[in-house]
């Protein structure tokens, strides 16, 4: 790669956010089932 090039990859994953909690709240088991499709094993947070 020629010097000075980065390059930056986009991962999509659901963000945590209060709308996801709202859709999750109650509902742990299709939390846990959301969990097991993060390759990160986390849900991103904005930043």
């Amino acid at each position: 790669m020629p010097p000075g090039i980065r390059i930056n990859a986009v991962c999509p994953s659901l963000i945590e956010t209060p709308t996801v909690a709202d859709m999750f709240e109650g509902q742990a088991e299709a939390m846990a089932d959301i969990m097991k499709q993060q390759p990160i094993g986390w849900l991103g947070t904005g930043a």
